[in-house]
């Protein structure tokens, strides 16, 4: 290349191998013998030349460079080492490869797993979800039979209760019946006309009240007579008796015993008493 050329590249020993490959450094394969080498090297030089290359800073670095590897290669003892680190190189890189690769197998394998493990959660996660609505929905509607049972029981009872009363209390007390008139009349206005009544039954004929004595059915009877609203017959016994607004009622009307308001009604209704047949549960007497 010239005698003019001055190298100022420190140059390592030749007996030392550099880390660099110089297979690599030369574009050449680890079989290629001298003269492929050689003419490799010139060709490589050409390009690379600090006089060719005035501009490139590392020309010289990389001029340096490829007379080194070409010297290796073309030393036997010296081409044997580099060979024996590319090997080693190339086994390391091998096994590094190989061991990426099981890393990667392993890593995807892993993953596969927590995959499947997430998915496994999340089925399980939706059945015992699943579960426990079902079982909320057995709850709820068994709470909910056993609250009907419970209120129809209630229902049951209270309208037992209610006939049972009932049917006492015409057993033990006197019993009045009305009959609607000019305007029908709640229960609770038939209460506070008769004061205290035991039971009131009301529908859109009349209605059915129960005192707990004779006295006070015999009351109620002489009372309803001031009423435009309805007419009322009290049933004692074996007797009924109808009151009117023509019955005459003394100011005490409350105050009278019963043998007073036997005596004030009575006598001015046998005659109609005696109209009635004997099976029809009682005599009624109008005025």
């Amino acid at each position: 290349f010239g005698s003019s050329s001055v190298f100022r590249f420190p140059m390592a020993p030749k007996s030392e191998i550099p880390e660099w490959d110089p297979y690599t450094v030369l574009g050449l394969s680890t079989d290629a013998d001298a003269k492929a080498i050689k003419s490799r090297y010139r060709k490589a030089a050409l390009e690379v030349h600090p006089d060719r290359n005035p501009d490139d800073p590392r020309a010289e670095e990389k001029f340096a460079k490829l007379t080194r590897a070409k010297d290796l290669l073309l030393d036997p003892a010296l081409r044997a080492k580099v060979d024996q680190r590319v090997e080693a190189r190339a086994e390391r890189a091998a096994r590094q490869s190989k061991q990426d690769g099981q890393r990667k197998k392993l890593r995807e394998e892993l993953e596969a797993r927590e995959r499947q493990a997430e998915e496994d959660r999340l089925a399980r996660l939706a059945v015992a979800r699943g579960i426990a609505r079902q079982h909320k929905e057995v709850v709820e509607r068994r709470k909910r039979a056993r609250e009907e049972d419970r209120n129809a029981m209630d229902s049951e009872w209270a309208e037992m209760m209610h006939v049972r009363r009932a049917k006492e209390a015409r057993q033990e007390c006197c019993e009045v019946r009305v009959t609607w008139e000019s305007r029908i009349l709640s229960e609770e206005q038939l209460a506070a006309f008769f004061a205290r009544p035991r039971f009131i039954a009301a529908d859109h004929v009349g209605a059915t009240v129960l005192f707990r004595t004779r006295d006070e059915a015999l009351a109620a009877v002489a009372k309803a007579s001031t009423a435009s609203e309805f007419r009322a017959e009290v049933c004692v016994d074996a007797a009924a008796v109808q009151v009117n607004e023509d019955v005459a009622v003394p100011p005490k009307l409350k105050n009278l015993t019963l043998h007073e308001l036997e005596e004030l009604v009575l006598p001015r209704f046998a005659a109609a008493a005696l109209k009635q047949s004997p099976g029809s549960g009682g005599a009624k007497c109008g005025l």
